[in-house]
């Protein structure tokens, strides 16, 4: 997948399913989905090991790029940050001066 499409398509999914905006597992799970509709069809005929092998044959954008851009996204466009975000930049400071203690 082409990284501004990912880029558009994060951001649409980011908007429509606010329950997306903290669940890495979950906005990735919904991307696969949509990319298997494109390239199978009806994703609900794609048997577990076709999906592994489709997995591994790299058929879908990679879980990592997804995490990265949702991230990247959530840090320029308030509006698409989650619950999760809000409360990990809250507690930012503490992390880095127990970090500061090793």
């Amino acid at each position: 997948m082409n990284i501004l499409n990912q880029k558009d398509l994060i951001t649409e999914l980011l908007n429509n399913f606010p329950e997306l905006k903290d669940d890495d597992n979950k906005l990735i799970a919904k991307v696969w989905n949509l990319e298997l509709e494109i390239n199978v069809g009806n994703p609900e005929l794609v048997t577990a090991v076709q999906f592994i092998e489709l997995l591994s044959d790299g058929a879908f954008a990679n879980a990592e790029s997804i995490r990265r851009c949702r991230a990247k996204l959530q840090e320029e466009l308030p509006h698409l940050r989650g619950d999760k975000y809000i409360k990990r930049h809250r507690h930012q400071a503490d992390v880095i001066n127990q970090l500061n203690q090793f």
